[in-house]
């Protein structure tokens, strides 16, 4: 009978010392849940915070240009959208670009029988600048403001003063 005691005391802190690892380890394995739900709420708080702010400097700066493009705080626009066109650009091997914009005009002065005319001309120089340029020179967010701009140059040259495009938007740019 002793030596049944005596495997049963040195049983008992086995037991105890499993039970304790036990219990650790379901404190760790919470703790480190708790960790990668607060990080993530932090992410989730940090994304919130950046995006309002972006936001609302991309509003003002948009309605500044408005009205800086009209001069005269009249915000009325005609739009204009050209025909989706696919223009081999310069490079190796063969690139195409498939472009499709939006031109704006003035309301006030805009003549939509001119525009009719004009067509053909906007199109051709559309395909003319595009095929002009090499890969690398649009493919970057600065390379395509540059090619807006080049653009918006070329066509206020060659159209009446009716027609004075005051912004390009690009609706499908793609190149492949």
């Amino acid at each position: 009978m002793a030596d049944e005691t005596q495997e049963e005391v040195v049983e008992e802190p086995k037991k105890q010392k499993n039970t304790l690892l036990l219990v650790l380890i379901g404190i760790m394995f919470l703790m480190m849940i708790g960790m990668g739900v607060a990080g993530f709420m932090y992410i989730q708080n940090m994304e919130e915070n950046k995006d309002p702010n972006q936001k609302e400097k991309v509003e003002k700066v948009e309605i500044e240009e408005d009205a800086d493009d009209n001069g005269d705080g009249d915000k009325s626009v005609i739009e204009q959208s050209t025909d989706e066109l696919i223009v081999n650009i310069q490079g190796k091997g063969r690139t195409y670009l498939k472009i499709k914009m939006t031109l704006v005009f003035d309301a006030a002065t805009f003549n939509e029988e001119v525009y009719t005319k004009k067509v053909p001309y906007i199109t051709d120089s559309i395909i003319g600048l595009a095929s002009s340029k090499v890969k690398e020179e649009i493919s970057t967010f600065g390379g395509k403001v540059d090619f807006k701009d080049e653009l918006k140059t070329k066509l206020n040259m060659i159209l009446p003063k009716e027609l004075e495009v005051s912004k390009i938007l690009f609706t499908t740019f793609v190149m492949q």
